[in-house]
């Protein structure tokens, strides 16, 4: 899916960061990539909740809450999605 997925880009509120879905079948993927240098909420409440499976800082597995998703200064995260 995150290969060959069909894309669409999400609205997160936020415009230092940028978050997408990948989905093919019944894997479905969001990223969520932050560009400025400061710790960012995003507001993701249209998405379901999801598994933190890899971070620019190789330091979070967790489960993620999606109406409130934070992320350090320079971070990227993908999530799989439930």
């Amino acid at each position: 899916a995150l290969h060959s997925g069909g894309y669409a880009a999400v609205d997160a509120g936020n415009d230092s960061c940028f978050v997408y879905r990948r989905e093919q079948g019944d894997e479905r993927w969001l990223v969520a990539l932050n560009f400025s240098a400061d710790e960012q909420t995003l507001n993701l409440t249209d998405c379901d909740g999801g598994q933190i499976v890899l971070s620019t800082f190789v330091d979070r597995e967790e489960s993620a809450d999606l109406g409130g998703l934070w992320l350090r200064g320079s971070e990227g995260c993908v999530i799989r999605l439930e």
